[in-house]
């Protein structure tokens, strides 16, 4: 009888201090993979929400300083140490800004740690410079999401191919979970009687709620008792000229009565619940929860033709040009004014949710990946 893999011990490493889907992303599969019977750890900045929020969690946490972007031998040193001490195999990292310290950890470690990166952002030019090779070449394995992301890597770096997985992430929204529309609609003040659109996401410029308005006047007349919901909140210290060019675009087309605004709200399913149809208009989206957790919840969703949003969604019949109101309201009217159509979309995501996108299908890639990774040598 073959014995089964010994699972790696496993650090999940953050120096940020802010706290935002990467952060969010970080400890749901640090739990995740705790729950498969990983042994992990989380490292990370003592006082910070992602500390706060690994204690509740009651995930195994280590305090660091927060080291320099680049050549941070000094520390680099401790935490190496560090993550002898605790017998550390693979180090999982989702922020740039540990790429280069993380590179020296595993430089001055006596272990044969291995790093997965798992990539938050597109990049953004072209690192085919000696530095950026000799940086990622000690990354073990590079972790996207999408194929159009991993493209981008093979096209702006020289990161050998073998080193390159597609795993999406996952959400752990399931549909044994559901509330009613009804239930859902009262928790969220909303009427049983309207045609319920939702725009989630944080009040900012490339997220395209501003478009999403402009398009109202233009569907409008076809579906009389219209309500459009934008759920987030602005960025902190930021794009308050953004949300006041909003609330200034709703009442000069005399919206008041057709868009509300609601703060992020924490019980994610139920406000998707809530919803008839979903809209991410947003510029360029990396990935979009957004738009998999709307999936996961069983409503239709229309997207912006570009990045992560297109990919997800593969029908050009429900996704429109960015920046474009007009072509937004064509895609929106066709969805919103034919409810046979929008209802088979919403159980087609459903089952595509199931076959790509959920978290055991995420965790059971990235199990497979860190074990056979760690056992390479």
């Amino acid at each position: 009888m073959n014995k089964a893999p010994s699972l790696p011990k496993l650090a999940f490493y953050c120096s940020s201090t802010s706290w935002g889907g990467l952060e969010m992303k970080t400890l749901r599969y640090a739990k995740a993979l705790q729950a498969e019977g990983f042994h992990v750890c989380v490292y990370v900045v003592e006082e910070t929400s992602l500390y706060v929020h690994a204690l509740e969690l009651e995930l195994p946490t280590h305090v660091i300083q927060r080291n320099n972007k680049y050549f941070d031998f000094k520390h680099a040193r401790l935490v190496a140490k560090q993550f002898e001490k605790d017998k550390i195999d693979a180090v999982h990292f989702s922020d740039t800004r540990d790429l280069d310290f993380l590179g020296w950890v595993k430089y001055f470690s006596k272990r044969k740690i291995k790093l997965a990166y798992h990539q938050a952002m597109l990049l953004g030019v072209t690192k085919k410079d000696l530095i950026h090779t000799l940086r990622f070449k000690r990354i073990d394995a590079w972790v996207s999401t999408l194929n159009y992301m991993q493209r981008q890597v093979l096209t702006h770096t020289r990161l050998s191919a073998d080193k390159l997985h597609i795993i999406p992430i996952g959400t752990a929204i399931s549909s044994s979970s559901r509330m009613s529309k009804e239930k859902a609609r009262e928790a969220l003040n909303l009427s049983m009687d309207k045609f319920v659109v939702g725009v989630v996401g944080r009040l900012d410029k490339k997220k395209g709620q501003l478009e999403v308005i402009q398009a109202i006047p233009l569907v409008q007349q076809s579906k009389e008792n219209l309500q459009v919901v934008f759920v987030g909140d602005q960025t902190k210290n930021e794009s308050d000229d953004y949300v006041q060019e909003l609330k200034k675009c709703v009442v000069n087309a005399q919206l008041e009565d057709v868009v509300t605004f609601i703060p992020h709200q924490p019980h994610v399913q139920h406000m998707y619940n809530a919803f008839d149809l979903v809209i991410v208009p947003s510029y360029e989206e990396t990935f979009g929860m957004v738009t998999i957790e709307a999936m996961a919840s069983g409503v239709a969703v229309i997207g912006s033709n570009t990045a992560g949003t297109a990919e997800i969604l593969e029908n050009e019949n429900f996704l429109f040009e960015p920046k474009n109101p007009k072509k937004l309201s064509q895609t929106w009217l066709e969805v919103m004014t034919n409810d046979s159509e929008r209802m088979n979309w919403a159980i087609q995501l459903e089952h595509k949710f199931q076959e790509k996108y959920s978290m055991s299908s995420s965790i059971n890639a990235w199990k497979q990946l860190l074990i056979n990774m760690v056992e390479r040598d």
